[in-house]
């Protein structure tokens, strides 16, 4: 083993970015391993995609709320804008995470990157990918990391840890987050953060220890 990918996935206040940095620690004990860590979340990184952020935000058009009106009706653009996202994640994934992971690839340690979301959060995130066409599809397509771990609360214990975030908005992708491990598109590896940190902390590195 040379390296592996282990991304986490969840709603806000599900415990990602404490347990991702707590994960760090708990690796770097290993002296033969390198731990890297990326977060990949929605952020413009194609210079086409930055242009287009741009104008869009001149002119106060928001795609994201297009792709989340409640109304769920067959649109072509948004189809074609999820290709896009995909082209855009697809981009980061590879200058990112796997070139970074390549150009060490002759060290002698092992190397582990540790994500913050995946693209795999789109479903969750906008509520037309939820009855996409296409997006089932990308889904496939997109590089899988070794591990996906889903980091779940419950709503109330997540809107305390996250007070600035709408109840209803966490509810609706608690809801969408579970759909996604329920279609069976990727593997996708369960942990409850409503437990001690400790506990939910050694559950990650047993399934880390076994994607090693």
């Amino acid at each position: 083993m040379k390296y592996r990918i282990i991304c986490f996935i969840g709603t806000d206040g599900s415990g990602k970015s404490t347990l991702l940095s707590e994960t760090k620690k708990e690796l770097e004990k290993d002296q033969e391993i390198e731990v890297k860590t990326a977060y990949f979340g929605w952020k413009p990184f194609l210079p086409s995609t930055k242009i287009l952020s741009a104008l869009l935000k001149k002119k106060n058009y928001q795609i994201a709320d297009r792709m989340n009106r409640k109304e769920q009706k067959f649109s072509l653009i948004q189809e074609v804008m999820l290709g896009y996202y995909f082209i855009e994640y697809l981009s980061r994934y590879f200058f990112q995470i796997k070139l970074p992971l390549l150009k060490n690839f002759s060290k002698k340690k092992k190397q582990i990157m540790l994500i913050d979301r995946y693209f795999y959060d789109m479903y969750a995130h906008y509520r037309y990918a939820n009855q996409s066409r296409i997006f089932p599809i990308l889904i496939k397509l997109m590089p899988k990391p070794d591990s996906v771990i889903f980091l779940t609360v419950d709503v109330e214990t997540a809107k305390q840890r996250k007070p600035e975030m709408d109840i209803d908005l966490l509810q609706e992708h608690y809801h969408r987050y579970h759909q996604l491990r329920n279609l069976n598109l990727i593997p996708i590896k369960t942990i409850k953060t409503d437990q001690e940190k400790q506990r939910s902390l050694q559950e990650i590195m047993d399934i880390i220890r076994e994607a090693i």
